[in-house]
């Protein structure tokens, strides 16, 4: 079972247990998620809160070796070379009609964004390090100049 996110947040000394439990009751009244929820009762710096978002998400979805993957055309046709390279995307496969992407850690929130706007709810998150991810948009979307574009995003 994966952690709940505020157990992240108390192995980060971001928050503690005490803390924890009066989020989940404000929560449980208020239906705020719990990470806005820690930020607002407790100052909790919202970059605690991503990166703790970011590692439980890791463990739900896991992790790829973009070598051992092969990306289905239609997959890769859900993106532009620039959206690819501009949100640190690589679509790789449809299961059923969810579409599955890959990016990396520290891109994940903003690929989520971007993906649950332009490309829907029925898409989930894979990670992988940054080097294979550039590996991959090298290869499946090759563009000039995307590597200074995905430079001055970051």
């Amino acid at each position: 079972m994966v952690p709940k996110l505020g157990e992240f947040l108390v192995k980060r000394g971001a928050i503690t247990e005490a803390q924890v439990r009066a989020a989940l009751e404000a929560q449980r009244s208020s239906g705020k998620p719990f990470g806005l929820l820690a930020e607002e009762m407790f100052g909790v710096d919202p970059s605690a809160v991503v990166a703790a978002w970011t590692e439980q998400y890791e463990l739900w979805t896991g992790t790829v070796q973009l070598d051992d993957e092969r990306p289905q055309q239609a997959a890769l046709q859900t993106l532009t070379h620039r959206q690819a390279w501009q949100f640190r995307v690589l679509p790789l496969s449809f299961e059923l009609r969810t579409l599955r992407l890959c990016t990396d850690r520290a891109s994940l929130p903003r690929a989520l964004r971007f993906c649950c706007h332009q490309v829907g709810p029925e898409c989930y998150f894979v990670l992988t390090s940054a080097q294979e991810l550039d590996r991959g948009l090298r290869r499946y979307f090759p563009m000039d100049g995307a590597e200074r574009l995905a430079q001055a995003l970051t």
